[in-house]
């Protein structure tokens, strides 16, 4: 008799891999945009909506100069 695991997403696991995708794609963004691409190329690459990407970095940048 074979035992089978239940293999249905959490919401525990769920949220990790949204969070992990989202990281992901912070990191490509920042990388990108450090590089001197335009937020359009940015959102082409990643697949998301140029705003997005805009509104993002604007976000990670104040929290780097709350830091500071």
């Amino acid at each position: 008799m074979s035992v089978t695991q239940d293999t249905t997403p959490t919401f525990e696991t769920t949220t990790t891999t949204i969070t992990n995708d989202k990281d992901a794609l912070l990191e490509t963004i920042m990388r990108m945009y450090s590089e001197g691409h335009s937020y359009r190329k940015i959102a082409a690459e990643v697949g998301v909506s140029d705003k997005t990407v805009a509104r993002w970095i604007k976000k990670v940048l104040a929290e780097i100069e709350k830091q500071d």
